[in-house]
């Protein structure tokens, strides 16, 4: 709620944090709308979950390959654009529900 204030057109809302599938369209999409924003139209919602390799000095961020999907097929676009700039493998998912879930596996 604390970001609905600050959330303009054009902008693209990513979310990495680890948390339960369903979260970026029951709570983040609301609040984006609740702005007076439609996302895929006005700005771009992204979930792509936070990847790591620790210890393991053969990995760098760029290096492991990043899970991106969008809450709409626009939105998945501008999140591959995004991150196809940072890694070197993003592996698209069909919806935010399943990236969701993939980090919890």
């Amino acid at each position: 709620e604390a970001l609905a204030p600050h959330l303009r057109a054009g902008q693209v809302i990513s979310l990495e944090s680890t948390t339960w599938p369903g979260t970026t369209e029951e709570i983040v999409a609301p609040l984006v709308q609740t702005a007076g924003l439609t996302p895929g139209t006005d700005c771009a919602i992204v979930y792509s979950p936070e990847r790591e390799d620790p210890g393991n000095a053969r990995f760098d961020v760029a290096r492991i390959p990043k899970v991106v999907a969008g809450l709409t097929e626009r939105c998945r676009e501008i999140g591959r654009a995004l991150y196809g700039q940072a890694v070197n493998e993003l592996v698209e998912v069909r919806d935010t529900r399943t990236a969701e879930m993939v980090k919890l596996l």
